[in-house]
């Protein structure tokens, strides 16, 4: 009968050794099989299609007509704070040169910008009318109702 002493040896290390560096390799080099395998699947296109440059050149115009439409309304709301008389000559400027990022690595920052502007704006307060605390039941007349033909009234 042998004892777990007897299988430590050379030969027992060399192959959980050999086995270890296995699964370690193949732990590594998992990747490499499986892009070849995508690449032969789904081979990438060779040309890219000459309509694809006009699409993302409309998807930019509307993103860049966007910046241009909150740009448009900021600067109305600024034109209106400044007939109100409040002084905005630093938020126009502000707008202006949020403006200028209009590329499409800036573009969202501007816009973000411009949204933050828009906060920025003075307003006058508005007048509210004040709620009355009671409810008068002479304030509300009974709603005109007519009972249905042969209808009992509940008790």
């Amino acid at each position: 009968m042998e004892t777990p002493l007897d299988w430590l040896n050379a030969r027992t290390f060399a192959v959980i050794a050999a086995l270890s560096a296995a699964v370690f390799a193949a732990d590594l080099l998992q990747e490499y099989p499986r892009r070849w395998h995508r690449s032969w699947r789904y081979p990438p296109q060779t040309e890219k299609s000459i309509l694809g440059r006009d699409i993302v050149g409309d998807l930019e115009a509307r993103k860049s007509l966007r910046l241009k439409t909150l740009h448009r309304d900021v600067s109305a709301e600024i034109a209106i704070a400044r007939e109100e008389g409040f002084e905005v000559d630093k938020i126009q400027r502000a707008a202006d040169s949020a403006l200028g990022l209009d590329s499409p690595r800036y573009r969202a920052a501007a816009m973000e910008r411009l949204q933050k502007l828009r906060l920025a704006i003075p307003r006058k307060p508005l007048k509210m009318r004040v709620a009355r605390d009671e409810d008068d039941p002479e304030d509300f007349p009974p709603p005109r109702t007519k009972h249905a033909a042969g209808a009992q009234k509940r008790p």
